[in-house]
């Protein structure tokens, strides 16, 4: 018997002609590539998704800026501010506890005297006194601090006081005290100055009390004689007792000072606060000049316009704090401020709104075609960003255009703010949405010019590149692939 041969059952069969072996490679081949095919075509429709999205995030942006633009040219765009407190960490401990003749600052400073002195204290350290000024302090403003023009400055409230400022006339001045370690003194800021009276009644010397004076140049309006300018504020709370639970705040306006040669101050009442900021006084008659009784709007303003406060301007408007506890107005000088923006140009911004309906319509009918395939059982989502890539180096040049109009205002405030930021100086508020918008456009528009070059197309991830640059979140972007052939 001749030998048999056995066949390996655990291996495939192996096809024996040349032929056969042809037709099982072709086979491998044709399923190899329908695999390929098959992860393509998914990768290609989480692509499309995610540009869908992408396409979405850019119709919301611009809407956003659209909606902005109207709401600044209606004059409603404002925002409070948090609190600025500036310390002074000396005058408290030495005011002390009980009544201010019982204080450190009377019984071992000035060893019990109350008796007038013809200078005045400087507070440098918790046992550190000096008479002639804030030692060590390179921005020390002498001319503001300096014992004339502290006097002057009482002597010229005690002229001109009246009403509910009248018991001044009653007080005599012992000295003028000044806490060194204020910090807009030691900043040199010559708009303010922070001051304490130590002062005793003409009538009965052992009453003492401590005079808490806070001196700023602001921004005033009279709108009934079209009156506006510079005014020197003062504003005085009376402290016989460091126990007590309410303080009665006066307020003293001298109009046009310091551009005029002393200060008059005028008796004002507080009303309230208006939507921009400001103080509502009623400043009353001046029995010294016979001025008479006016409505005054007053606020410290500071910030930033071009060409005109009422076109374009990025003004923060800032009032006091009366606080109602000793220890607090003595030890901290609170500022509630408000930024206000006006944008008389903010119109060249409502291009996006036009953009955004472009979007919208090519969207819906890529939506709409989607939706009917969806219903005949077969899922296709074409490429939303052929649907906004079309118009997009017009609408790049259209902003460039729409900026130089509005003079690069809102650039410009984007820059300065990321600059005050960066040096952890005031931070500036702005409208960030509109900015987006417009860089948002400018970036499209080099990429369509770089896609036309390259006849690739660029990365639809640096929408969120842009994003990020902004300080937004990412959203979506997160699964964007990278740049695709332009023939997806």
């Amino acid at each position: 018997m001749g030998e048999e041969k056995f066949t390996n059952v655990g291996e495939p069969p192996q096809p024996t002609s040349r032929l056969s072996q042809i037709a099982a490679r072709s086979i491998d081949t044709r399923l190899q590539s329908l695999e390929g095919t098959a992860g393509m075509h998914i990768m290609r429709l989480i692509h499309r998704v995610a540009v869908f999205v992408v396409a979405v995030m850019y119709v919301q942006i611009s809407l956003k800026s659209f909606s902005t633009a109207l709401t600044i040219l209606r004059g409603q765009v404002s925002k409070d501010l948090p609190i600025e407190i500036y310390s002074s960490n000396l005058i408290a401990g030495y005011a002390g506890a009980k009544t201010i003749r019982e204080s450190r600052l009377v019984q071992r400073v000035l060893d019990g005297s109350t008796s007038p002195r013809n200078y005045s204290l400087y507070l440098e350290t918790s046992s550190a006194q000096s008479f002639s000024g804030c030692s060590d302090l390179p921005n020390f403003a002498h001319d503001i601090y300096d014992n004339d023009f502290l006097r002057f400055i009482f002597a010229k409230l005690q002229m001109h006081a009246s009403y509910n400022l009248s018991y001044v006339t009653e007080l005599e001045l012992i000295l003028p005290i000044v806490d060194c370690t204020f910090e807009l003194l030691v900043s040199g800021d010559r708009t303010v100055a922070r001051v304490y009276y130590l002062v005793r009644r003409k009538s009965d010397p052992t009453q003492v009390f401590l005079l808490s004076a806070s001196l700023s140049a602001q921004d005033y309006q009279v709108a009934q004689q079209f009156l506006k300018g510079a005014a020197a504020v003062l504003l005085i709370a009376a402290i016989e007792d460091m126990r007590a639970t309410t303080l009665n705040h006066h307020i003293a306006v001298a109009l046009n000072y310091p551009y005029v040669a002393e200060p008059a101050f005028a008796y004002s009442e507080l009303e309230g606060v208006d939507n921009d900021n400001y103080w509502l006084l009623q400043t009353l008659p001046n029995q010294r000049n016979l001025d008479p009784a006016m409505s005054v709007r007053l606020a410290r303003r500071f910030g930033r316009y071009k060409s005109d406060v009422s076109a374009q301007s990025n003004i923060e408007t800032a009032h006091w704090d009366l606080p109602s506890d000793p220890t607090m107005e003595l030890s901290e000088w609170r500022w509630y401020g408000r930024a206000v923006l006006h944008d008389s140009w903010a119109w060249t911004h409502a291009i996006h709104g036009v953009f955004a309906i472009s979007v919208i319509f090519n969207l819906s009918v890529l939506a709409f075609v989607i939706t009917r395939r969806l219903r005949v059982g077969y899922l296709w989502v074409g490429d939303a960003f052929s649907t906004i890539s079309n118009m997009l180096l017009y609408r790049g040049v259209i902003v460039l255009i729409c900026n130089h109009l509005n003079g690069y205002w809102t650039i410009t405030k984007m820059c300065i703010s990321i600059g005050d930021s960066i040096t952890e100086q005031h931070e500036i508020y702005y409208k960030p949405e509109l900015v987006h918008a417009d860089l948002l456009a400018v970036y499209l528009n080099f990429a369509s010019v770089f896609s036309y070059l390259s006849r690739t197309r660029g990365p639809v991830g640096g929408v969120c590149y842009v994003r990020a640059w902004m300080g937004l979140p990412f959203g979506a972007c997160e699964v964007i692939p990278r740049s695709q052939k332009a023939h997806y």
